[in-house]
């Protein structure tokens, strides 16, 4: 029985090794159906995969723009190494108002406003008469670091017929980061 036992693996193994060549070389190229669930599902991972990291790339990317835009405004913002921010606000304003000619009517205190954590918002308000190459003269002084903000303006002639001068009534506010926030900004 072992004779024919050794016969009939002389013959099925060639024989076996026949018919598994012939189905990967005239399969057509076609992978085994075992083999091609794996495939596809690995490719549906592949892709999936894919397409979370271009999410994340792009969130990445527009977080990125934000931080640029704060670390922008932290640079213009008024330096916390002030020990009075009030009083440097309201007397940049002043001086800024006053060196273009405008006539100031009022100008109130600085008050504080609530704002987000490690950020101190300021503002006040502000009327003068004021020519339009004065008002001009001003918009750019206070755009000059440290910034001053624009809340509001309100113009309207001082007189319909033959306006000389503009009435101005302005909320101006300020930023400022508290120290440890503003020296995160100069690390980055």
């Amino acid at each position: 029985m072992k004779e024919h036992t050794k016969n009939l693996l002389s013959i099925f193994c060639p024989l076996g090794l026949l018919l598994l060549a012939g189905l990967l070389f005239l399969g057509n190229n076609r992978p085994f159906p075992i083999l091609s669930g794996m495939i596809e599902k690995a490719r549906k991972e592949q892709i999936s995969s894919e397409r979370k990291i271009r999410q994340l790339e792009e969130g990445i990317s527009e977080k990125q723009e934000d931080l640029n835009q704060l670390n922008e405004i932290r640079k213009r913002a008024i330096p916390p190494h002030y020990s009075d921010i009030v009083g440097t606000f309201r007397s940049r304003v002043e001086q800024v108002f006053y060196a273009s000619g405008a006539q100031v009517k009022t100008i109130s205190t600085p008050r504080q406003l609530k704002g987000l954590p490690g950020i101190d918002l300021y503002e006040i308000n502000l009327t003068a008469e004021i020519q339009i190459a004065e008002l001009v003269s001003v918009m750019e002084s206070l755009n000059k670091s440290p910034t001053f903000l624009w809340r509001s303006l309100y113009l309207r002639p001082n007189n319909v017929i033959n306006p000389d001068h503009i009435n101005i009534n302005a909320v101006l506010g300020a930023v400022c980061f508290k120290d440890g926030d503003n020296q995160n900004a100069v690390r980055k």
